[in-house]
């Protein structure tokens, strides 16, 4: 009987992975262009966050300073 389960398996299996080929072909791909500009506006973001948060440390720690000297 371990056979027949096996089997099973092995179809599940390969039934799944036939699924999912089937749906990464439905997949609307972006473009070489539509990557570089979104890897851009990424990087942007992450350098414009990053320098408010540090005026915003420098500002508390300004303020920390002013209090505790």
């Amino acid at each position: 009987m371990p056979e027949k389960n096996e089997s099973h398996f092995f179809e599940g299996v390969g039934k799944f992975f036939r699924s999912v080929w089937a749906e990464l072909k439905k997949v609307a791909w972006p473009s070489r262009r539509e990557t570089v500009v979104y890897t851009i506006v990424v990087i942007v973001t992450c350098l414009v966050l990053a320098a408010i948060i540090g005026v915003f440390d420098m500002g508390l720690q300004y303020i920390h300073n002013l209090i505790y000297r």
